[in-house]
């Protein structure tokens, strides 16, 4: 057998080493270099001493060290799922609701009368043109009505309604004339830690087909 090293990928490479026999004098015609190579390119040439020889060989390499593959590129950190505010609802198109006030939802207002929490239900709608908007909130409870700009239950507030005619009707009642825009319901009591069941009417919204 004989052994070369080349140059860079291809048979044409510039010869870097090259090996005959093992061992001299016939005893082993076997071929191996033992080299320090550094990094780059090579080719092994396996070839034989006489031409036109043909045969099997067993070429064995060892010590070859492969660039660490690079890592692969992090993936990128999933998007936060905005948390859903069960106590908002969007009612574009109006109507009539049915709804109920517990502790689950609080009014981020302080009570009319004073100490404690008062429980509403926060309505969301979008205007695309101006329109005269009613909204009414009917209960047993002492109602009191807000309409927010923009659409979260933090928003300023634009009216507010506490009693039709006191102390005979205190349902509450919005009539506005709204521009185009986003608004939000908040549907609360006067008095504060009141929980019961109201009904919500919403009249002359506007929006696109």
């Amino acid at each position: 057998t004989y052994l070369y090293v080349l140059e860079g990928h291809g048979k044409g490479g510039t010869t870097l080493h090259s090996n005959d026999d093992i061992a001299s004098g016939g005893v082993n015609l076997n071929s191996r270099l033992s080299v320090t190579l550094q990094p780059g390119n090579y080719t092994v040439e396996s070839t034989t001493y006489k031409p036109v020889t043909s045969g099997s060989f067993a070429l064995t390499i060892a010590g070859l060290s492969q660039a660490e593959a690079p890592a692969p590129d992090p993936q990128p950190e999933p998007e936060p799922v905005p948390e859903v505010d069960t106590c908002i609802e969007s009612v574009d198109g109006g109507g009539t609701i049915e709804e109920g006030w517990d502790d689950s939802c609080l009014s981020e207002k302080a009570a009319l009368s004073g100490a404690g929490d008062r429980y509403a239900r926060f309505y969301t709608f979008t205007l695309d043109e101006a329109a005269d908007v009613t909204i009414m909130l009917e209960s047993d409870e002492d109602t009191y009505l807000y309409l927010l700009e923009g659409h979260g239950r933090n928003e300023t507030v634009l009216y507010e309604e506490d009693d039709i005619d006191y102390p005979s009707n205190t349902n509450s009642r919005l009539a506005e004339t709204l521009q185009a825009g986003d608004y939000t319901i908040e549907a609360t009591t006067y008095y504060a830690d009141k929980s019961g069941e109201f009904t919500l009417t919403i009249e002359g919204l506007v929006t696109s087909p």
